[in-house]
C-alpha cells in the first residue's frame, strides 16, 4: 500500500470539512487534493471521485457530524 493511500485513509474530520468548504467555493476535487499535498498520479481520479462522492453524501445527510470517523467510537462490542 502506498503512502498516499494510507494518508487518504487518515484524513481527519477537519480536512474533510475544509474539502467541502473549498468545493462549495467552486474548486474541483482534484485541485483540492493537489493543494492538500496529495500526489494525484498515485491516487488516480477514481479514488478522488469516490472520496468526494462519499464525503458529499455524508455531509448532505448529517452535516459536519457526518464527516466524523465513527469507527473509534463504535468498537462493535455490546455495552455492559
Amino acid at each position: 500500500m502506498t503512502l498516499m493511500i494510507i494518508k487518504l485513509r487518515l484524513v481527519n474530520w477537519l480536512e474533510k470539512t475544509l474539502f467541502i468548504a473549498e468545493y462549495n467555493k467552486g474548486y474541483l476535487p482534484t485541485q483540492i487534493f493537489i493543494d492538500a499535498g496529495f500526489d494525484v498520479d498515485i491516487l488516480c481520479n477514481d479514488r478522488i471521485y469516490s472520496a468526494s462522492k462519499w464525503w458529499h453524501k455524508s455531509y448532505r445527510k448529517s452535516g459536519e457530524l457526518g464527516l466524523r470517523d465513527t469507527r473509534k467510537f463504535n468498537s462493535g462490542r455490546p455495552c455492559p
